[in-house]
């Protein structure tokens, strides 16, 4: 078999594997396109928030007592919104979000899209600009499978 018969059963075998795929293919292109569009604006929050969380702690002055007091109560005062937000409206926000999805996709936990999506983007801006240590990754994956979760459902 010559190098150019080959090359032309494989693209006719990648065009045939395209037209089931398709719309497949164009789902996942939609949610990537949204869950990057949320996990930007994510990330952009979180940038501003902190910006916003240093300059309320520089109202104190530069390493007194007045600025650790500031920055303990501002962030303790955050953390527990954030936490409030979660218990009380999803439970299954908590976490890094990751464990959550996998859940779902074995298909042994629920996901209510519109509460994890609200409250995981909600709260983690409130945890992670008040200054907690903790990755962006979770909290993005989780809102990208509640947007996943969202289309399923609408379409």
């Amino acid at each position: 078999m010559s190098p150019q018969t080959t090359t032309h059963s494989n693209l006719v075998r990648i065009l045939e594997a395209g037209r089931s795929a398709g719309p497949v293919l164009g789902w996942s292109v939609l949610v990537g396109a949204l869950a990057g569009f949320v996990g930007g604006a994510f990330r952009w929050g979180i940038a501003h928030f902190e910006d916003g969380m240093s300059a309320l702690r520089a109202l104190g002055g530069d390493g007194n007592a007045q600025s650790l007091a500031i920055s303990i109560a501002s962030t303790a005062a955050l953390v527990s919104i954030s936490l409030l937000l979660v218990r009380r409206f999803a439970p299954e926000a908590s976490g890094s979000g990751i464990q959550e999805i996998e859940g779902v996709l074995d298909g042994v936990r629920p996901l209510r899209w519109a509460r994890v999506l609200c409250v995981k983007f909600g709260a983690g801006l409130l945890s992670l600009g008040s200054g907690m240590v903790m990755g962006r990754e979770g909290p993005t994956v989780q809102m990208g499978g509640a947007l996943g979760e969202m289309l399923r459902e609408r379409f």
